[in-house]
């Protein structure tokens, strides 16, 4: 069980790939009609895994995985236990996730801000069972934070070195191309001259 959860896990957001990439790296608020294609992600995710049957529960962790303990999630509106159990998990882990990952236009958030939100949705957004196991796995050590937030910083560190790089190699063209229009214009400047001298002397 805990391999086939791991694996629908790992394939949950499949349905992103038919989502605008304007919409997913978005940085202002959602329009109604992006937030409606965002949401779709789910059932096209489950249609793309409707007859994949080498993992077990692949298409109701990835088709529910945003239903809400309390029934105010999409794409059916289920509540309690008539969300799937893979769901339920997956729920929790993807909304931690989301929170402590680095975004195009955000940073992760800070340790107890996200552990505050997680616990404020115990009951309401997560399954409280599913929700308690996950922080008994943060108790344990079994869920490092201190490792999962060293690596966001090192992310955050190597995106900035990309784009300082990405700056380099940008300016050092844009030298390359002065230099080019530069020497054609000095280049036409002598023609004109030597043109204009061949004329006197003729």
């Amino acid at each position: 069980m805990l391999s086939s959860l791991r694996k629908a896990a790992q394939m949950h957001d499949i349905g992103k790939i038919g989502i605008r990439d304007s919409v997913l790296n978005k940085v202002g608020r959602l329009t109604d009609e992006e937030y409606a294609e965002m949401k779709s992600h789910v059932t096209r995710g489950a249609e793309i895994l409707k007859d994949f049957t080498l993992v077990e529960h692949v298409e109701e962790g990835t088709r529910y995985h945003h239903e809400r303990y309390d029934g105010r999630g999409y794409p059916d509106g289920l509540k309690g236990d008539e969300i799937p159990l893979f769901a339920r998990i997956i729920g929790v882990a993807d909304a931690f996730d989301a929170m402590t990952s680095n975004r195009v236009y955000r940073n992760h958030m800070d340790t107890d801000y996200v552990m505050t939100e997680m616990a404020r949705g115990r009951g309401t957004q997560f399954d409280p069972e599913a929700l308690d196991a996950f922080f008994r796995l943060v108790e344990k050590g079994a869920i490092d934070l201190n490792k999962i937030y060293s690596q966001k910083r090192e992310d955050i560190q190597n995106a900035d070195q990309k784009v300082q790089e990405e700056l380099k190699r940008r300016v050092e063209e844009d030298k390359k191309i002065q230099a080019a229009e530069m020497k054609e214009e000095k280049n036409a400047e002598n023609a004109e001259k030597n043109a204009s001298a061949d004329g006197k002397g003729a």
